[in-house]
C-alpha cells in the first residue's frame, strides 16, 4: 500500500519505488551486455491512501528500464525521439531519392 500526501504524488511515488525495487533485484541487467536482454519492464498495481483527502484509490503503473547498452543507443524522452526522427527525416533521403 502507498500513502501520499496528495494525488499528484502517486507517480513520482510509484516511480521512486519501482526505481529501488530495480536497483536492488535486476541491476545485473543494467550492466549486461547480451543484446537478446533490450531491459526490464516493471509494473505495479497498488491501493493508494491519499492523507489530505482521506479517500482510498488504486493505481496502476508501468516503467520500463533499458539495459546501459540501449540507453546509449535509444533517446529515452519522446521530445529526444522526435527531434532524432525529424533529424533523420531531413537527413537521410536527399531531397529527389523518395
Amino acid at each position: 500500500m502507498l500513502f501520499v500526501e496528495r494525488e499528484s504524488d502517486i507517480e513520482p511515488s510509484l516511480t521512486k519505488d519501482l526505481q529501488r525495487i530495480y536497483d536492488s533485484h535486476c541491476n545485473a541487467v543494467r550492466s549486461q551486455i547480451d543484446l537478446r536482454i533490450i531491459g526490464v519492464i516493471c509494473h505495479v498495481s497498488t491501493p493508494v491512501l491519499v492523507q489530505t483527502k482521506r479517500r482510498l484509490i488504486a493505481a496502476s503503473q508501468f516503467d520500463v528500464f533499458l539495459g546501459d547498452h540501449l540507453r546509449k543507443v535509444l533517446p529515452v524522452t519522446a521530445d529526444e525521439l522526435k527531434a532524432l526522427l525529424d533529424r533523420l527525416k531531413g537527413s537521410q533521403f536527399p531531397a529527389g531519392t523518395t
